[in-house]
């Protein structure tokens, strides 16, 4: 993703981050409530540093767990 701007290379805006994540902005918002950092440039504008955003994913991480069944004994 192309930056508009020099000199802000690790930082996005929210659109950017809603569009190379394939988020919407309620999803975000959600992710800011659990803990996800930002640089509030006003009450309407906010910006994400990259490091956070790979931190913040890197919490979200899962792994299937498998468990075989368990044989009965007879």
């Amino acid at each position: 993703m192309e930056k508009p701007t020099k000199g802000l290379e690790g930082v996005w805006t929210e659109l950017e981050v809603c569009e190379e994540f394939g988020l919407t902005k309620d999803q975000l918002t959600a992710l800011r409530e659990k803990g996800l950092p930002w640089l509030a440039v006003n009450e309407r504008v906010r910006l994400y540093l990259e490091e956070d955003l790979v931190e913040c994913l890197r919490g979200l991480r899962t792994t299937y767990h498998y468990s075989p069944r368990k044989e009965s004994a007879q």
